[in-house]
């Protein structure tokens, strides 16, 4: 076999000259770059692993070393260590392949594998890799070249050539499980149908985050919402009760923050004039002054709650009075001096005036156990949770509710909302921006925190800010998002909807007795999306509805507003539509293009079919004990034990990507 090889050699010149570069080349980045030792050579097992009884050997070890970028890695990065590891999962990944291969009857002849190395088409790991740009110096196959290359990969040219056979076996299961994959007419017609159909709308969301931000509940809500939803409080506390169940030093406090002032007020400059001479008076900062006066008040009987619903600048303690939850007395989540401060109070005393960097603080002790927490101390906190996401999903059904009556039969969204700023959206093409502009972009983002926004309406009554209450309007300034649970349920004056995945029927409006909170909200905008191809249950930068989607692409007519308010997920929010236009897909293009599309078809159906059966028997293998490795192969460092190796961590579809973007990449757009 290494004769026809040679057969098909030439010039010793050429071979030398290369030779010499490839050697440069292999000096920094092959497998020799730290030692033989470090390459698996000083050790006396030539066995690497063991796969359901089929050994990989030292040889198959060297070359996956160098095939995932410089023989051990030099440098000590974590990177470099980590390789350790991932060549031998990838080795794993391959046997798995070849036992696959075996079982099927499959073999590969001397000649296939000499045609493959004779045209420089050979694989590395299961990825194809350009061998002419290797070993065929003036392009034409050097025996001489090929042997230098291996040489300084650590191998022999009858080891190289060996490995080529094994990554051939293993490429012939991977072509097994792809034309295993079956895509039929109808079936390639259909995606074509749900690829090519577009639909352009309108849409009004509202999201039940932003009226979590904009809530403010006082006790008779948690009062009401404990008495009429005992089984969700009980259930939510059975979920969490293990986290109270230790004994050890909790307190519940009630807080109020006064910030900082921004900037210290400047003193007044010398002058020639007859104004008041300046003084040597310390400054005193307003916001300092504000947080003392307030302290006395609250020493002389204030009511804590109402100073904090007036005064505090904490806006997520703010919405409940200043309340805070139940928490370690050593980790109450405002600083050292707030922990220090509150150690020695008595129940219902209140702290001095503390400073942080954050602004002025004062605490008041609302509870203290170092004992087990019970149910009845936990239930407000409970209800109060949950009776957020509760009061927040009413109130945005009660707006889309009222929002949906104002829109007239003929009538677009856009006549009725005003327009929100175009989005940008992936595809749409992003202006560039220079190194230095984004870098100083991303770091505006990382310093970004959400800031408190004003609710209060405009007094021209206009779309400023929509006000809903009972009676008389108390507006609540927005606070910090609640997370809202996606399985959170929406209940309606006669049926209950559940905000599930795929979204859920009409939401209607609340019962007209509940006893909603007053809230301020910024008034929702119109925004067009599209022209969209179906997605398979999420639209973007709307949600997951799969009963919206399929109004859209089946049951809408161009230009209907739906009669429907749809429930979305991820994120929570009820949403209005109107359908500006649909385009069908043109079917005459399908009947000249099947065959291509089915190709493709099969193509994607077969890479989900290989990983799912290499993933699968990987995980199978290593739950029944039958993949062993030589530690040995692990040692990065001779002072250290050898490194951990979990088995199947680097197979998965990622690194089955590489290997299949490399073979097909006409199907990645390559």
């Amino acid at each position: 076999m290494l004769e026809q090889l040679r057969r098909n050699s030439r010039s010793w010149l050429i071979w030398l000259i290369f030779a010499m570069l490839i050697a440069a080349f292999v000096l920094f980045f092959g497998p020799q770059s730290n030692g033989p030792e470090m390459f698996g050579c000083g050790v006396q097992s030539s066995t690497v692993a063991e796969v359901d009884d089929n050994e990989v050997k030292v040889a198959s070890w060297r070359f996956a070393m160098v095939a995932l970028g410089g023989g051990s890695g030099s440098g000590g990065s974590a990177q470099a260590i980590a390789r350790r590891s991932q060549a031998i999962d990838y080795l794993v990944e391959r046997e798995i392949l070849i036992a696959e291969a075996r079982r099927l009857g499959m073999r590969v002849s001397d000649d296939l594998v000499l045609d493959h190395i004779k045209v420089g088409d050979i694989y590395m790991l299961g990825s194809k890799v350009d061998g002419k740009r290797i070993y065929f110096p003036d392009n034409y196959f050097s025996l001489r070249q090929l042997e230098l290359t291996v040489q300084n990969w650590g191998l022999s040219l009858e080891a190289f050539i060996n490995e080529q056979r094994l990554e051939i076996l293993a490429n012939l299961a991977r072509d097994t499980l792809i034309r295993s994959a079956q895509v039929s007419v109808e079936e390639a017609r259909s995606s074509f149908i749900a690829s090519n159909t577009t639909v352009t709308f309108d849409y009004v969301t509202f999201p039940v985050s932003k009226y979590a931000a904009a809530l403010t509940l006082d006790q008779s809500h948690v009062d009401w919402f404990l008495a009429n939803h005992a089984e969700e409080v009980n259930k939510a506390w059975e979920q969490e009760k293990a986290q109270f169940a230790s004994e050890k030093d909790r307190v519940q406090l009630r807080i109020l923050l006064i910030n900082k002032d921004p900037t210290p007020p400047v003193p007044a400059k010398e002058t020639n004039d007859d104004s008041e001479p300046p003084t040597d008076k310390p400054i005193v900062l307003a916001n300092k002054k504000k947080a003392d006066e307030l302290h006395a008040k609250l020493i002389a009987g204030a009511d804590f709650a109402a100073i904090v619903r007036e005064h505090s600048d904490d806006q997520r303690s703010k919405k409940r009075s200043g309340l805070l939850e139940w928490r370690s007395a050593d980790s109450i989540g405002y600083g050292t001096a707030v922990v220090e401060a509150v150690k020695t109070l008595e129940l219902n005393q209140i702290t001095d005036v503390i400073e942080a960097p954050r602004g002025y603080y004062i605490a008041k002790l609302e509870a203290r156990s170092d004992k087990a927490l019970s149910f009845d101390q936990r239930k407000d906190d409970i209800a109060y949770r949950l009776a957020s996401v509760y009061y927040a999903e009413k109130l945005a059904a009660r707006d889309a509710n009222r929002a949906l009556a104002r829109i007239e039969e003929g009538k677009k969204l856009g006549d009725v909302f005003d327009r929100a700023p175009a989005a940008f959206r992936p595809g749409q093409g992003m202006p560039s921006l220079s190194p230095e502009q984004l870098k100083r972009m991303q770091e505006q983002i990382r310093n970004m925190t959400p800031q408190p926004t004003n609710g209060a309406a405009g007094k021209d009554g206009g779309k400023q800010g929509w006000i809903y209450s009972e009676g008389d309007t108390q507006l609540a300034q927005a606070g910090s998002t609640n997370t809202v649970s996606a399985a959170a349920k929406v209940d309606t004056a006669s049926t209950t909807t559940t905000m599930e995945e795929e979204g859920g029927p009409s939401a209607e409006a609340p019962p007209a007795d509940l006893n909603l909170p007053d809230v301020s909200v910024a008034p929702p905008k119109v925004a067009k999306l599209g022209p969209l191809s179906r997605p398979a249950d999420k639209l973007a930068g709307i949600g997951r509805s799969k009963h919206l989607i399929a109004d859209l692409f089946d049951n809408l007519e161009e230009g209907q507003v739906a009669q429907k308010i749809y429930s979305v997920s991820e994120p929570d929010a009820l949403v209005i539509v109107q359908l500006i236009d649909r385009t069908e897909a043109d079917l005459d293009k399908f009947t000249k293009d099947a065959d291509a599309m089915r190709d493709q078809m099969v193509l994607a159906k077969g890479f989900r079919t290989i990983v799912g059966f290499v993933t699968r028997r990987c995980q199978e293998l290593a739950k029944s004990g039958d993949i062993g490795v030589n530690n040995d192969f692990l040692i990065y460092d001779k002072d250290k034990p050898p490194i951990k190796y979990s088995a199947c961590t680097y197979i998965n579809e990622r690194s089955i990507g590489q290997q299949f973007r490399s073979r097909y990449p006409s199907f990645f757009g390559g």
